[in-house]
């Protein structure tokens, strides 16, 4: 039996993750994922809540600082307040060269008061598979779960 060539540079020990995520193709984006966090925890320190809690940093380039908010009604005090935001940055060290905001409105997937789980739908088959197999269990508790699941299918 033959065995697979191994890719070039790997050597005779498997690459860690970790050493894939730090040093490989993929440290400049979570290099830029990091930053993009400590600008959303700066940016809500600065406006506090509950308007902090609705807003996020999206993107800083050029300038501008793109911040999404969770609706149009949150956007719009973001707009309104954005030289009083734009100010208090300046001040902030590696803040420098902040010229402009950009607010955009990008729904959550949650309002933050919402808790209850988003509906789903299961394909026809999956639906089938956890009637058969709701129906031909034993405890009573999983077999009503099972049938309840089922009921969702398309």
């Amino acid at each position: 039996m033959k065995s697979r060539p191994r890719p070039s540079g790997t050597g005779s020990h498997p690459t860690t993750v970790n050493r894939l995520l730090g040093r490989g193709s993929l440290a400049p984006l979570l290099q830029r994922t990091a930053a993009l966090r400590q600008a959303t925890d700066l940016v809500r320190a600065r406006l506090g809540t509950p308007l902090g809690d609705h807003c996020q940093v999206a993107n800083w380039r050029d300038g501008t600082l793109v911040v999404q908010a969770d609706s149009a009604a949150w956007a719009s005090r973001l707009r309104f307040l954005a030289p009083k935001i734009l100010a208090a940055l300046s001040e902030t060290q590696g803040c420098l060269g902040l010229r402009k905001l950009k607010v955009i409105v990008r729904p959550s997937d949650q309002t933050p008061g919402d808790t209850r789980p988003r509906r789903f739908r299961l394909s026809a088959r999956s639906a089938s598979l956890l009637r058969d197999v709701g129906e031909s269990t034993a405890d009573a508790a999983l077999r009503e779960t099972l049938l309840r699941l089922s009921r969702r299918g398309s």
